[in-house]
This record gives C-alpha cells, sequence and structure tokens, in this order.
C-alpha cells in the first residue's frame, strides 16, 4: 500500500501536468460566492458541472465553480489533481475511487455522474460492418480495442466476453483514443472495440456496426461515475460540500429529461466542443439523481472479481454523509 505523503507528492506533479482550466471568471470577480475548484474530463457522462454553472445552479447554492479540464489520464489523474490539492472536487469512475481508497487515499463519494441504462447505451462493442464476428467467442485470437485497459472499460468488457463464452486469454486487449477507434476497425487494425460517445455515433454514422453491449454484462442499471472529494475538505467544508451535491442533483433532474437535450448539447459544446454533426444524433448520457449503493456496487464487485482491486470494497464506504441519498 502506498503511504499518504509519498503519493501527495507524486499527485500534486501529476495534476499540474494534466489539468486545463476551463472556467470562465476568476474567484476574486465573483463576490459573495464561495469557490470550489472542480476537475472533470469533459464528457458527456460528467456533463453536470457544466450545466450547473451555465444555469446557475451553482450560484443558486453560493458556489463559484473554477471548472478545470482534463488533459489525458482519465480517472486516476482525476484523482491525483484532488489529492494533490490541485482540485477540490473531481469526477471519475467507481473503480479509480475504491482504488485510491485501497491505497490510502481517503476520498469520499458526494454525487453521482454518469450511470448506465440499457436502454441508453453511450458505450458498446463495435466491428467492421463486413466483419464475419457475431459474437464475443468469435474474438478470440483477435485483438479488441479499449480506452483503458484497466478500469470500467476493461472490467465490462471482460465480463462480456466470459458469457460470451470466450476464452478471455485467448483475446488481446489493445488500448486506443475512441477517436481512432474506428479507422482501425476499418483497416483491421482491430478486430473490434469499445467505443464511447461521440466517437460511437461517427462509426455507426460511416463504417461500422454494434456487435454488442457490453456495459450490461453487469447489470441493466448502474453508477459508473461519482463526484467525490478528500473526506478532510468535506470535514472542513460539510455545508459547501452538500451544497454541491445538491447542485449535481438538480443538474442531473434538468439534463435528464428530453426536453432540455437541444440546450445541453449548447452548453457541452461550449465547454468542451463536440463535432456539431453528432452532438444531435449522439445517445446522451443519463445522471442517477441521488447517491444510491445498490446502483454502484455491481462495478465494485466485478472489479474485484478481475483483480483491479485487492479487497471487497462495499459501495457504503465511500458514500460521504452529506451527500444527497435515497
Amino acid at each position: 500500500m502506498l503511504e499518504m505523503p509519498g503519493y501527495r507528492t507524486l499527485a500534486l506533479t501529476l495534476a499540474a501536468s494534466v489539468l486545463l482550466a476551463a472556467g470562465p471568471t476568476a474567484a476574486a470577480d465573483i463576490p459573495g460566492l464561495t469557490t470550489i475548484r472542480v476537475v472533470t474530463a469533459g464528457q458527456d457522462t460528467d456533463a453536470e458541472a457544466f450545466y450547473a454553472e451555465d444555469l446557475g445552479i451553482f450560484k443558486k447554492y453560493g458556489i463559484h465553480a473554477e471548472i478545470q479540464l482534463l488533459r489525458k489520464g482519465g480517472g486516476a489523474a482525476a484523482v491525483a489533481a484532488v489529492a494533490g490539492n490541485a482540485a477540490d472536487i473531481g469526477d471519475g469512475d467507481l473503480v479509480a475511487v475504491a482504488n485510491a481508497r485501497e491505497h490510502g487515499i481517503p476520498i469520499t463519494v458526494l454525487a453521482p455522474s454518469g450511470g448506465y441504462r440499457s436502454n441508453a447505451p453511450t458505450i458498446e462493442v463495435i466491428v467492421a460492418k463486413d466483419s464475419p464476428i457475431k459474437s464475443g467467442k468469435d474474438l478470440e485470437g483477435k485483438t479488441l480495442a479499449l480506452i483503458s485497459v484497466q478500469g470500467t472499460s476493461h472490467i465490462t468488457t471482460t465480463a462480456w466476453l466470459e458469457q460470451s463464452g470466450a476464452s478471455v486469454d485467448k483475446v488481446q486487449y489493445v488500448e486506443i483514443p475512441p477517436i481512432n477507434m474506428a479507422a482501425a476497425v476499418e483497416r483491421g487494425t482491430v478486430a473490434a472495440a469499445v467505443i464511447n460517445e461521440p466517437a460511437l455515433a461517427a462509426a455507426i454514422a460511416t463504417c461500422c456496426r454494434v456487435l454488442a453491449n457490453s456495459f450490461q454484462s453487469l447489470g441493466n442499471s448502474w453508477q459508473i461515475n461519482a463526484w467525490y472529494a478528500l473526506s478532510d475538505w468535506v470535514t472542513k467544508n460539510p455545508e459547501l460540500a452538500h451544497k454541491y451535491s445538491l447542485a449535481m442533483r438538480e443538474a442531473a433532474v434538468w439534463a435528464n429529461n428530453p426536453a432540455n437535450h437541444a440546450k445541453s448539447a449548447e452548453i457541452l459544446n461550449k465547454y468542451t466542443p463536440f463535432p456539431p454533426e453528432l452532438i444531435g444524433t449522439m445517445t446522451r448520457s443519463i445522471y442517477p439523481e441521488v447517491v444510491d449503493p445498490k446502483t454502484m456496487q455491481p462495478i465494485l464487485d466485478a472489479a474485484l472479481k478481475y483483480k483491479e482491486i485487492p479487497s471487497a470494497m462495499p459501495a457504503q464506504q465511500l458514500i460521504s454523509t452529506v451527500a444527497v441519498t435515497k
């Protein structure tokens, strides 16, 4: 297990290299509001902070959010930013949150962000339109591209392959950025790819077809990502942390309403530009509106099964006492 001081030093170094400021206004220019430094990957799955900022929800709760976008690094980089005090609140997948806790980083969940629903998948397995592959078992002896060879994408893909009757050790994983996946599939560099939106919509519109909904391997409805902070920060700022949780719930309720999708697409494009021809056609993310350990547990159990975390992690242990729950 990593010791806390050493990890903080490493985290601070990493955080400085992966953050890109995106907040439009400096804290000193917002009298009467309390500044919270927020770090996010800037995807549709974690766009609640953008909506809360643009719609005045943060302001309603007395918050000025300095939103910073990750240049690279995914969930581990967001954890590093929070652990290294480069941000107060971060967003990332629950596997990264659980791993941080396993390594002595006391982060705690304040609110859910992106969730999985089987009737609105935002990440799927694709193959070329003329590919003979019809199941996971057909991928034995072939290469499959993932966003990351660790974490949620790897776990759900492995579970899906097993459920398809495939021998997982006969499938090779390779890490490719989503923007490059469709071309790799079309060229035959990889046989299949687990690709997310908006790259998924682009792939289906051009060269590829959906083979499977791999995330369904863990169930029809579960939580993927979460907003979190260091427990020490929450202890020092309990009211502020609770207000952030309330703001995320309000933003989630608004964003989940299909009537608001055109406006949410406009806001999303303002903060992290998506191709305009795709943003209106891609499947939009659904956000759980309260923290629920039952929807968090599936990915944590699967992470243990596939050795992404070293020991069992009850979801309830990750949840802050100030989070909005059922």
